[in-house]
């Protein structure tokens, strides 16, 4: 009964978590077909968050993401901000199958993803000069990083260089094909 009851509770805490709208606490009760009550549900809920002191998540390399874009596209055009947007999602995705990367922090590869789109979005692509007036790594860049562009350039290259070696695994090719659609901006193509 004791295992069904941190089951359950732990189903609940997940799914108030991960769910837009998780079941209700009776649906719980009923899978356990009664033999746990919704208060021994919920007072376990407590016992167990107050012995996990409330963390139940890490941040994830996403999560960095999505605070790092928001100063990397802050000066940018809207054309260039959304292809930079999908660009570092698409890098970020590419990181996740790869057992190489592991050595670095998920706000490292983040900065990383970020360097490559912009570096990519923001340079002409014959010549590789700097569009006009642009700076590849912001003082706004390090505010919300904390790494100068000198930290991030050798994750960058480590990242690049991942990314071609999984490219010609016939196995992961998921993100790319995630990436191809218009959905994602065919940044993938």
């Amino acid at each position: 009964k004791k295992l069904q009851l941190v089951g359950i509770t732990c189903l609940l805490i997940a799914s108030k978590y991960e769910e837009t709208i998780p079941p209700k606490l009776g649906e719980f009760a009923y899978v356990c077909h009664d033999a746990c009550t919704r208060k021994d549900i919920v007072d376990f809920e407590e016992t167990m968050l107050n012995a996990l002191a409330y963390r139940v998540t890490i941040p994830s390399s996403y999560t960095f993401l999505l605070r790092y874009l928001k100063a990397a596209t802050v000066e940018s055009k809207v054309a260039d901000a959304q292809k930079i947007k999908e660009l570092s999602s698409f890098i970020l995705d590419g990181t996740l199958t790869n057992y190489n990367l592991l050595q670095y922090l998920p706000s490292q590869l983040a900065a990383g993803a970020v360097y490559i789109a912009r570096r990519t979005v923001l340079f002409d692509d014959d010549t590789l000069d700097k569009k006009k007036n642009t700076v590849l790594w912001t003082p706004t860049l390090f505010e919300y990083t904390a790494y100068t562009e000198k930290d991030i350039i050798p994750i960058a290259r480590a990242i690049l260089t991942e990314k071609v070696a999984s490219s010609k695994l016939k196995n992961l090719q998921a993100v790319n094909r995630k990436y191809t659609s218009s959905q994602c901006g065919n940044v993938a193509k």
